[in-house]
């Protein structure tokens, strides 16, 4: 099997058992350097990473996501009839301080753990972003790929498609952590 089997085959199997929306860097060793929620929610299910062994981390920021706050309407769900969605995926940029040297590619996901489903809902998930990639700019998940740097790959989110699906709790619902 090759690395990138052994990621998606992580991948699948974090799908099928997290319940969780995770903005996730996983350097291509498969060691999970680091874990960015942009959201949290009281009284809510741990977040699963937190069970698994310390890693290596780095730093992690956005111009369009506040630790915390509500998303703002780009990256609310279009795809999902939300009123004012866009489905743009926010910008993240990282210092390459803190990655381990042996990394070969980094992996971007988000899901959401509260998702009314029996798994959450992944609304992103990209793969073979190269080692030097520091940051991908808002927009990067437009299906057309026109954003994500050379070799990096998209996979299809829980809505159908390959690209970056925003958020669309249901009315009612309560509030919802992106991971």
């Amino acid at each position: 099997a090759t690395r990138n089997d052994d990621i998606m085959m992580f991948l699948s199997r974090l799908r099928k058992t997290q319940p969780l929306c995770v903005f996730l860097f996983l350097p291509f060793n498969s060691t999970i350097t680091s874990v960015v929620s942009f959201s949290t929610m009281p009284g809510s299910p741990p977040n699963p990473y937190s069970f698994l062994p310390e890693a290596p981390t780095f730093a992690v920021t956005s111009t369009d996501l506040e630790e915390g706050a509500t998303l703002k309407a780009p990256q609310l769900s279009k795809a999902f009839g939300v009123e004012g969605g866009e489905d743009v995926s926010p910008s993240l940029s990282w210092s390459s301080e803190g990655v381990p040297p042996e990394t070969k590619s980094f992996v971007v996901t988000c899901y959401d753990p509260d998702a009314p489903t029996v798994s959450g809902f992944w609304h992103w998930i990209v793969y073979d972003i190269p080692a030097t990639t520091t940051s991908l700019p808002t927009g990067a998940g437009n299906p057309d790929r026109s954003g994500l740097p050379p070799g990096a790959k998209m996979l299809k989110n829980d809505a159908g498609f390959a690209g970056f699906c925003g958020a669309a709790p249901p009315p009612g619902h309560g509030e919802h952590r992106y991971i």
